[in-house]
């Protein structure tokens, strides 16, 4: 949802997402934030590819998919599950020629450190897991003092943080 606001404030209207083909956990939370978001605006064409986990680096996997976003969809940005296969994704737009990002966006999720060091850099979100982890130790912690702490306590958010560079 944060990506696709993002983008579309940055003039992007044919947003598609490269997921990963893993069917449970945060990355279906994602694709259906991804769903949500284009809903609000108006979109009305969602395009997720999803690449096997064991794929996510493999350019002769992803070539074939970027190829197909940016020449028969026409997708001006591509919304990554992860970093990793951001990184495949530049890749594959620079055998390409795609111009990144003048001609297609691409952001990725979990703000790796090589990230920043991509060709251009990767705009991309933090997923605050050091924040993550210390929430997990206090509920864990009320938990154990309270067994029958209700439902509503026991949920937190914690909202991904952009780290815009210049791959949007």
């Amino acid at each position: 949802s944060q990506a696709v606001t993002y983008l579309v404030s940055r003039g992007r209207r044919r947003i598609a997402m490269l997921s990963l083909d893993v069917g449970y956990g945060d990355i279906l939370l994602r694709e259906q934030a991804y769903r949500n978001a284009l809903g609000r605006y108006g979109f009305s064409r969602e395009q997720i590819k999803r690449v096997p986990l064991n794929a996510m680096l493999d350019i002769d996997k992803i070539l074939p998919l970027v190829r197909e976003l940016v020449t028969v969809w026409k997708a001006d940005a591509v919304i990554c599950a992860n970093d990793h296969l951001a990184t495949a994704v530049l890749r594959a737009l620079s055998i390409l020629r795609t111009a990144v990002p003048e001609q297609v966006a691409v952001t990725g999720y979990d703000n790796l450190d090589f990230t920043a060091l991509l060709s251009p850099p990767l705009t991309t979100f933090d997923d605050r897991r050091d924040l993550v982890a210390k929430t997990l130790v206090e509920m864990l912690l009320e938990l154990i003092a309270e067994p029958n702490l209700s439902p509503e306590r026991r949920i937190r958010t914690i909202e991904p943080v952009l780290i815009e560079r210049k791959s949007t």
